[in-house]
């Protein structure tokens, strides 16, 4: 059956099409704010902002059910898979120096610097981590593995 409705029933479409729209807003709203421009916020942050006061009305409107099952759907992966797409791109193309190339450059401080750095959000989060699951055993498992990124941005 090749209806408009057989097609819409294809449900992670559906939701990719929303995160699509929610993208295409937040790029609207700071094309057209030279306020929102000023602030140098990435339109993805601005379209998650906008798409979490739209989810808020639809949730206040009593229709959260239907968010849920139509437009949210299979978001709770992507945390993962994006954060995987992208740091595994990172480095491509580009030469590893040996150890020993690294401990005689003159950066060798700031490698040590970056690895205190780096090593002190991810204990700072999965002390955050321990005390939040505490108090709340339905706290989603990839707050584990997003909240670090998050720390350092």
């Amino acid at each position: 059956e090749n209806t408009l409705r057989a097609k819409l029933e294809n449900k992670v479409v559906t939701s990719s099409v929303c995160l699509g729209m929610l993208m295409l807003a937040g790029h609207m709203l700071r094309r057209k704010s030279r306020w929102l421009r000023a602030l140098h916020l990435p339109s993805s942050v601005l379209g998650g902002v906008f798409g979490w006061l739209l989810f808020a009305v639809v949730e206040a409107c009593g229709a959260t059910e239907f968010a849920d099952s139509w437009f949210s759907v299979g978001w709770d992966v992507l945390p993962g898979f994006c954060t995987t797409v992208v740091f595994s791109c990172l480095f491509l193309g580009t030469p590893v120096p040996s150890a020993s190339q690294i401990l005689q450059s003159p950066r060798y401080e700031h490698l040590l610097y970056g690895l205190f750095v780096v090593f002190g959000q991810y204990c700072v989060s999965c002390v955050l981590t321990i005390l939040l699951r505490v108090g709340n055993a339905g706290l989603n498992p990839t707050f584990a593995t997003v909240m670090p990124y998050g720390y350092a941005g």
